[in-house]
């Protein structure tokens, strides 16, 4: 190696111009390959053309699905929102799921066309140009909106023709989207998934065959002794199902709490739900209920936690007792 001007400089200028361009094809070749925004770990179903068909069509489920595109801003905003919303209503998966596709890959263009959703990609659509200063300015695209919501709600055994329901997910705020989930379950006319019946009418309201709770006082006292309420109508429930549990949860018209608890537990076993509505003025004496707790959270946390309730499938605790050794040698006092 020579120096030159105190620099130091390649004997074989040739051979650094190729070893150059040797990089310049490697960090082309090395390009990232194209990644969605979500992974199966975010409790989504990722949709493809290979998986489509098993997650939308005549699924005993409903399925609220996202049609995004990888580039776009408002999509990787509301990505965020989208995981929260996965994993607030993991435990609703018998009733209904989420999923996503990302229409800007390459080998999705063909399923978000066929379900009415145009391949989404950046148009220029027109320039407008922005001083930022007497020397600087710069172009700004406006995108092209998709000519459907890409937001969409397939019911439970949607067929393979349906493009689903628009589903408006314009608010970044779960609990907001989280009632508008139960409002497309309450709104299908078609027949209902086998773990969501329909909801009853007003009156002694829905019941699922599984889940939920009481205001907390009350809850126990008629869970173990099953003599405060209306004793003829918890007697009959008990004949006719075989739960360990009746819990019921107090509340007005508007709440959403009984249902979004219900959801919560459609995987336990043991434990059965009723909503009562305050309008239900006989049984909320008798049980002396002043107060409507909104407690989504708390209600599915202790139950599910209640003796004897299990996820289906999963078989209770085993009790082991332990046995101590009688024969051990007793502690003796430590001599100095």
């Amino acid at each position: 190696m020579a120096r030159l001007g105190g620099r130091a400089t390649s004997r074989f200028p040739g051979e650094m111009v190729q070893i150059s361009r040797w990089c310049c094809c490697l960090l082309v070749l090395c390009s990232p390959v194209h990644a969605g925004l979500y992974t199966p770990s975010d409790q989504i179903f990722v949709l493809s053309p290979q998986n489509v068909e098993p997650v939308l069509v005549n699924s005993t489920a409903a399925v609220l699905t996202e049609f995004y595109a990888s580039w776009c801003g408002h999509c990787i905003a509301f990505s965020p929102v989208y995981r929260s919303l996965a994993r607030d209503i993991r435990e609703w998966k018998p009733a209904v799921a989420l999923a996503a596709v990302d229409c800007a890959a390459e080998e999705n263009r063909k399923l978000c066309t066929g379900y009415s959703i145009r391949a989404q990609r950046r148009e220029f659509h027109r320039e407008t140009r922005i001083h930022l200063s007497e020397q600087r300015s710069f172009n700004v695209c406006h995108w092209l909106t998709p000519p459907k919501p890409p937001n969409m709600f397939f019911h439970a055994y949607s067929k393979a023709d349906s493009t689903g329901k628009a589903f408006k997910a314009s608010s970044h705020d779960v609990a907001t989207l989280r009632h508008r989930v139960i409002d497309k379950l309450e709104n299908h006319q078609e027949p209902w998934p086998p773990a969501c019946p329909p909801w009853s009418p007003p009156g002694l309201l829905f019941c699922l065959h599984t889940a939920v709770s009481l205001t907390l006082h009350t809850v126990y006292q008629l869970l173990q002794e099953k003599e405060t309420g209306s004793r003829a109508e918890i007697d009959s429930f008990f004949e006719t199902n075989n739960v360990q549990y009746l819990a019921l949860i107090f509340e007005d018209s508007k709440s959403y709490v009984g249902r979004e608890v219900t959801l919560d537990l459609l995987q336990f076993e043991n434990v059965a739900v009723r909503r009562v509505l305050s309008s239900e003025e006989t049984l909320v004496k008798e049980l002396e209920v002043t107060e409507n707790m909104e407690a989504r959270v708390f209600y599915s946390y202790a139950l599910q936690r209640l003796p004897g309730v299990v996820r289906s499938g999963k078989p209770p605790p085993v009790n082991v007792t332990v046995l101590r050794n009688n024969t051990e040698e007793p502690w003796r006092p430590f001599n100095r």
